[in-house]
């Protein structure tokens, strides 16, 4: 758990608070496979993070998930290949919405491989699944011109802050 005062915490130390706050609320883990298209149209976007953020927002409020705390940051994998880690604070019977929201965002892709397109699981261990999410951050960084970065929603940076102030209280 980070140490760090709030208003002095990096970019890091925040998302290392928003995983710990999912983690206190039963939150998900996500790791979402992005199609071709929506890969090559980041990887030449001016701020690809901003791109996918704005269709994701789009699609969680389609199916009435605006709102919803979530943070992510982009992945270049070893292969190749641009793909999303992040978590989520879904309400209750909310988790289909939430995976047709992120498919949808992350580009649909069919056959065998779509079935592996995305992985949403009850959010153990937050500290660890932060540092897994930073762990290719130099490679994606290169890849994406330096655009690659932790990315917290307004739920969750709210949602992350209350965590940080709770634990100082303690």
């Amino acid at each position: 758990m980070p140490t760090t005062p709030w208003k002095r915490a990096t970019a890091d130390d925040k998302f290392r608070y928003a995983g710990h706050a999912a983690e206190a609320s039963n939150g998900n883990a996500f790791t979402l496979n992005l199609s071709g298209p929506v890969q090559r149209h980041l990887k030449t976007h001016a701020n690809p993070l901003r791109a996918f953020t704005d269709t994701l927002n789009r699609e969680l409020k389609k199916r009435g998930l605006s709102g919803l705390p979530y943070a992510l940051t982009l992945e270049e994998s070893s292969s190749g290949k641009l793909h999303v880690h992040g978590l989520t604070m879904p309400h209750n019977g909310t988790t289909d919405a939430l995976r047709d929201a992120l498919r949808a965002a992350g580009g649909l892709i069919g056959g065998r491989a779509g079935s592996r397109q995305l992985t949403i699981r009850k959010l153990s261990g937050a500290a660890g699944w932060a540092f897994y999410c930073r762990k290719d951050l130099e490679e994606t960084d290169r890849v994406l011109a330096g655009e690659a970065r932790l990315f917290l929603n307004r739920a969750m940076t709210q949602a992350a802050r209350e965590f940080a102030l709770s634990v100082r209280q303690v």
